[in-house]
């Protein structure tokens, strides 16, 4: 029934609204012209954020070529269908278009990251695939690939691309935003990002290496220097996770199949054992503090692998 219902809601929510006009992301707008998307935002939230308000805010951001600010708009105002087609012709724009500089941003050990541009308006930070099995640019796109399959819309899109100068690597879309550490207002979705770095192991989430996006909103960036083959330490969830049954369902549904097919590409075998590992415990966590929510084949599982362990 809750996949009919969903499947209703994307159907309806892409008719509801008019499709938004379209826009040649190729074209090199000036990216001098501000826009004061703060206080864009601020009329959003006065109006309730209602679907009408975020479409034109959606709209606006797009029109400025801030594409993955309108798709996270478009997914909040439940507008899911255009949502995920906006979404999939930038992921090949950004795999495909031609890019221009190499700004350094820095790097650890032989990882490095550079900022090229599309366009003046459109810019990714590329980093470059690591000799090892796994490293920054795995990593980056593993996150991606994470917060695409829970639906936490906190990684900006990142894609796998061929540089012609600096090779194989990911591909991220550049999101203007702030250093957390200057931020001192409320800031929505942390506990998401707190929660893709409890799967990747990541240990280096600090005030420097993550932004907050007008409206407030938190953007997960810097997966690099995850270690899924540490141990797994989760005394307490993440701020506002316990709360946000609609993310435990997705976590609590998420198969092994769909979730390798995706990671699979980029994590090795035992990397890939180690991520699952720490989602299964993730889920044994979700059903000791929400037990209905899995029902009783779900408890009946999470009693074998207790039996199992033992």
């Amino acid at each position: 029934m809750n996949r009919f219902i969903l499947i209703l809601s994307i159907l309806f929510s892409s008719a509801l609204f008019a499709r938004l006009p379209h826009v040649d992301l190729s074209a090199d707008i000036d990216a001098a012209v501000a826009v004061d998307f703060e206080a864009l935002e601020s009329v959003a939230t006065e109006q309730g954020r209602t679907p009408d308000a975020l479409r034109k805010l959606a709209e606006s951001y797009l029109v400025s070529h801030r594409v993955q600010e309108a798709i996270w708009t478009l997914r909040e105002a439940g507008d899911f269908g255009e949502a995920l087609e906006l979404t999939r012709n930038f992921q090949s724009f950004l795999s495909i278009q031609p890019v221009t500089g190499g700004e350094f941003l820095g790097g650890r050990g032989g990882a490095t990251a550079r900022r090229v541009y599309y366009s003046r308006a459109i810019s990714g930070v590329f980093k470059r695939a690591s000799s090892n099995i796994c490293g920054d640019a795995e990593y980056e796109q593993a996150a991606y690939w994470l917060d695409e399959l829970l639906a936490l819309d906190v990684v900006p899109i990142t894609v796998l691309v061929l540089h012609p100068e600096f090779g194989l690597g990911s591909m991220q879309y550049f999101v203007h935003g702030r250093k957390a550490l200057s931020v001192k207002s409320p800031r929505h979705r942390e506990g998401r990002m707190r929660l893709i770095d409890l799967i990747l192991g990541n240990r280096d989430r600090n005030s420097g290496n993550w932004l907050v996006r007008p409206g407030g909103f938190v953007v997960a960036i810097d997966h690099g220097n995850s270690h899924p083959l540490s141990e797994f330490v989760a005394r307490d969830f993440p701020y506002g996770i316990l709360e946000d049954e609609l993310l435990l369902r997705r976590i609590l549904l998420l198969e092994s199949q769909a979730f390798r097919e995706r990671l699979g590409h980029v994590l090795s075998n035992q990397t890939l054992d180690a991520v699952w590992g720490r989602i299964q415990r993730l889920k044994d966590k979700i059903l000791v503090h929400k037990p209905y929510l899995g029902g009783c084949a779900w408890r009946f599982q999470l009693f074998l692998r207790r039996v199992l362990q033992h």
